[in-house]
């Protein structure tokens, strides 16, 4: 909202013309992940009187649409962050947290980790897009997580009986205690090995979500961008 009231380029309506707050709406949003409500901005054109919503408008969500399986793709993929300036990349650091155990989980930078072609900055950007991204705590965690060879972050068609290869591979600087197998925001399976291949043969939605949720022994954690697998009608 702020780049639109500051007359921003990316969201305008006539070029001589401003916009302005013109109330706001509750939209309630069915997915394939569930239900939720969404407030949205209305904003009004002092030149030609339009009113939309900016958000909305992005989104591409119609005015009397309430489901979209294409939200996910839009809005969802795994990263991380430290809320400091210190850029240690990842190195935990006593300064900033002093009473605190130099590995405990409050005091672990987070960091997010791309797939990325190549190490630049058009390669690293285009695997954000592309959302072959994962989040993780401290140190270096490489985390590759892949469905029918299709990265995380992609959305697939398959058949109904087609089987589902759910491959995955994390390597850390510390041993892996456990990895868990999320499927459609639910625990679905609890791995041991840092490394290996399942099959999954049985689809529950029109478009079932998985992701991974990693943990290692020092208790760093770590997390992927779903993969969406959509059953061919």
């Amino acid at each position: 909202m702020h780049r639109i009231f500051n007359n921003s380029s990316s969201q305008q309506c006539c070029p001589d013309g401003h916009l302005t707050l013109n109330g706001s709406f509750e939209r309630r949003i069915r997915t394939s992940l569930g239900e939720f409500k969404m407030d949205f901005w209305r904003v009004r054109c002092s030149k030609c009187g339009k009113t939309f919503a900016p958000l909305a408008k992005f989104i591409g969500l119609e005015r009397y649409q309430t489901k979209s399986n294409e939200l996910e793709k839009l809005v969802i993929e795994a990263v991380s962050g430290t809320d400091d300036h210190k850029c240690k990349g990842g190195v935990p650091d006593p300064e900033l947290y002093p009473n605190t155990v130099l590995n405990a989980p409050d005091n672990l930078p987070c960091i997010t980790g791309v797939w990325a072609e190549e190490n630049t900055t058009e390669a690293i950007f285009d695997a954000l897009k592309a959302r072959r991204c994962y989040g993780f705590m401290g140190g270096r965690i490489s985390l590759d997580f892949r469905i029918n060879g299709h990265f995380m972050g992609e959305v697939i068609t398959l058949n109904k009986d087609e089987d589902r290869v759910i491959y995955w591979n994390c390597q850390c600087d510390s041993p892996i205690d456990k990895i868990t197998l999320v499927k459609n925001c639910r625990d679905d399976l609890i791995l041991r090995n840092s490394r290996g291949v399942i099959f999954d043969y049985s689809p529950e939605l029109p478009v079932d979500c998985y992701y991974l949720r990693g943990i290692t022994r020092d208790n760093r954690w770590c997390w992927s961008s779903p993969i969406w697998v959509r059953c061919k009608k």
